[in-house]
């Protein structure tokens, strides 16, 4: 059990009762409970003695090549030949080059802004001793430039000869990263470098690093954002889901995209936030608008990490199949192409495969291999199953939001620091546990594995599962065991439903969880009076009589799903040309209303989907546990 390798290795796991008890403590006791410090937590009762503005003067002083000085009343540096001042305050503090291909080298530059605020930047030195646009960067961001630009650009070509800066390595993206003759590190995208020691090798360099978006505190979020999961496993889902990406590389998996798809309002923005919650500021989740721009930028700050986007269109334009397309093209992945290995989560109205056929085009298998389709519309309450004690769905919508604004940030870099302390185990027995999933799910749905995209399938939920309960074992997340392990199950289950199918399966699965919330909504034929104007629709013995409006805003308005319906005779049309509707009969109904008659006897023939109880699959696993 993996339970016990991870205690031999001096990590205690908590179980639900230990954190639910930690939550009664103090906030230094639940500190110390946590298997990481807090990216948050300040450490209190230590007096600052160190100005980071003066150090900095004093190594502007001590680097100037001679001939230069500085003003500290003026805050700039001059010469003989200028000495109202060539500049601000500024140094060279790494000449960076590429790692693998020693070339692309830059300037990382340290300033003074007129706020009194230290910035780096880095500059190409193609630029800097070329076309010097450098120069303008530095005055958008209220740097001192004097009269005559050029001896800016002087100084720092001496400064180079006589006080050349250390030397350091540039990288342009996030994630794992092995230099020569250095051991393997992770790059995270504020910039900073988590290792199993402290790195020793030469200074890492991130091109384009974002600020630290952190916020509260990891207790915190794992009450009111993580134990708010439990019962709703879509939810479960995307938490563990967004904390996958750095095992890609250690599982040998290439691109992951989960894209959740449903109706208007069915929360799977929101289960996008959450999952950015675990890096960032939830606001972080992108527009596809956005990130079809900025594709390759947008993958390189999510290299071996989350890439979350929201609203893929209904009708891509070609530009947006171009992005989504872009997604295939990291295999033979290594450290120097400039391709890119990544979690997706992304969010849309209908399915990948809808679009497709709606395009009439066939995607790559390497794209229907990484891209996976999960409808939302399945739970009692959209993407929800359980309320948590809310009183309806906008309340826990309204708590979580204010939750995930409250506390973020914490989560994925602890994972990523677990996973750096423990790297040979986890490497070691993640293909075995993964294996281990993929097995029993095809034992479960009586398949033999010879579907091999299937299998590949598999595998990437897989990962999921299994990086869930790690998170579980080593305290991160509040949740019993087997927790992630079964949602991941569940899930699996509503994506084989739907892409089964095509068309038939996605509107299937959503007319069936119409019914399951909309079925006490339609009265019973013959009651009498009876309300022939309901704006829900009725029903009868044989079949469901559904308004236009509602079906097609709840169920599918696509003439491919409709069509699909009324093939298989779940639709049971008025027998008009080009109309999938029937139109209620004179004798009993005045007005003679339209509507979409669907047939109860072919429902309750069932889907020829195969499907296990999921009921004997949870006792099972609770039996065994999801990773022995």
């Amino acid at each position: 059990m993996m339970t016990d390798d991870f205690n031999r290795d001096g990590i205690s796991p908590a179980s639900e009762e230990s954190v639910r008890e930690s939550r009664n403590t103090s906030e230094t006791e639940e500190h110390c409970n946590l298997p990481v410090p807090l990216a948050g937590l300040q450490t209190k009762g230590t007096e600052a003695t160190f100005d980071p503005i003066q150090e900095f003067m004093q190594q502007v002083r001590e680097a100037l090549p001679f001939g230069y000085a500085v003003d500290e009343e003026e805050q700039v540096i001059f010469n003989d030949d200028n000495p109202s001042g060539v500049c601000g305050l500024f140094r060279p503090v790494l000449r960076l080059r590429d790692p693998h291909s020693g070339s692309k080298w830059a300037l990382q530059l340290e300033f003074l802004d007129p706020d009194g605020k230290l910035r780096t930047r880095v500059f190409e030195e193609t630029d800097v001793f070329g076309k010097g646009q450098y120069l303008q960067e530095l005055r958008g961001h209220g740097f001192y430039i004097g009269p005559l630009s050029t001896e800016v650009t002087r100084l720092l070509r001496y400064w180079l000869r006589r006080s050349p800066p250390a030397k350091g390595w540039r990288v342009e993206r996030t994630g794992w990263l092995t230099n020569p003759g250095e051991p393997e590190v992770y790059v995270h995208l504020d910039g900073r470098i988590g290792a199993d020691r402290d790195h020793a090798g030469q200074e890492i360099v991130l091109v384009g690093a974002r600020r630290d978006e952190v916020n509260g505190t990891l207790e915190q979020w794992s009450v009111d954002i993580a134990a708010t999961a439990v019962g709703n496993p879509l939810m479960i889902f995307v938490i563990a889901a967004s904390l996958a990406g750095p095992f890609m590389k250690p599982a040998d998996l290439q691109t992951i995209v989960f894209n959740l798809y449903g109706r208007s309002s069915s929360g799977k923005s929101l289960l996008l936030q959450i999952a950015q919650s675990c890096w960032g500021n939830p606001a972080g989740v992108r527009c596809w608008s956005e990130t079809s721009a900025r594709m390759t930028e947008l993958r390189a700050l999510g290299n071996d990490g989350l890439l979350a986007c929201d609203g893929f269109p209904v009708n891509p334009s070609s530009k947006d199949l171009v992005a989504l397309a872009a997604l295939e093209q990291d295999s033979h992945f290594t450290e120097v192409d400039g391709r890119h290995r990544s979690l997706v989560l992304m969010s849309g109205e209908i399915s990948t495969q809808s679009i497709f056929r709606r395009r009439r085009k066939t995607p790559s298998e390497a794209l229907q291999t990484r891209v996976l389709d999960i409808s939302v519309d399945g739970g009692a309450y959209g993407a929800f199953d359980d309320l948590r004690g809310q009183k309806g769905p906008d309340a826990l919508v309204a708590l979580l939001q204010k939750g995930i604004a409250a506390n973020h940030g914490h989560a994925g870099p602890a994972m990523i620091r677990l996973l750096i302390e423990n790297h040979d185990h986890c490497t070691h027995n993640l293909s075995r546990w993964m294996a281990n999933f993929v097995r029993e799910e095809l034992k479960a749905r009586g398949l033999d594995g010879s579907n091999m995209v299937f299998v590949q399938h598999l595998r990437r939920f897989a990962l999921v599962s299994v990086v869930g309960e790690m998170a579980i074992k080593w305290g991160l997340l509040p949740w019993p065991s087997g927790t992630a392990h079964q949602a991941v199950r569940d899930v699996v289950s509503v994506w084989q439903a739907a892409s089964a199918q095509g068309e038939f399966g996605e509107a299937l699965h959503r007319l069936m969880a119409f019914l399951r919330k909309r079925e006490g909504d339609l009265p019973w034929a013959g009651i009498t009076p009876f309300p022939e104007d309901h704006p829900a629709g009725y029903q009868d013995a044989d079949y469901y009589y559904v308004r236009p409006e509602l079906f097609r805003d709840e169920v599918a308005d696509d003439p491919d799903e409709l069509e699909a319906l009324d093939r298989a005779g779940i639709l049971a049309n008025g027998g008009e040309q080009r109309s999938h509707q029937y139109k209620m009969g004179a004798t009993q109904w005045h007005k003679r209303p339209r509507v979409y008659r669907i047939s109860k006897d072919r429902l309750a023939r069932g889907s020829p989907t195969k499907t296990c109880d999921k009921n004997a699959r949870r006792e099972d696993f609770y039996h065994r546990g999801p990773l022995s």
